[in-house]
């Protein structure tokens, strides 16, 4: 688990209106997302193949269709 990762992660939660489905994916995927930064320059989803503005976390799928590929974010409904 990478703390600055872990806290972004949070951060980007908050900002979008999102909730961590599971703390655990959190930890593995705050990992994920230094090798990312680390070998392309940004947090690009570590779940799509592709490295493009649009996949950049939270990606555009989750954006707009309220979904994360990587099992990471869940909209938040009516408070919950």
């Amino acid at each position: 688990m990478t703390p600055f990762y872990k806290n972004k992660i949070k951060a980007i939660a908050k900002e979008h209106g999102y909730k961590i489905r599971n703390e655990e994916r959190a930890d593995v995927l705050s990992d994920k997302f230094l090798a990312q930064v680390t070998q392309h320059g940004a947090m690009y989803c570590p779940c799509q193949p592709n490295r493009t503005p649009d996949t950049i976390c939270p990606c555009k799928y989750m954006r707009v269709y309220g979904a994360c590929r990587c099992g990471l974010y869940e909209e938040v409904k009516d408070g919950k």
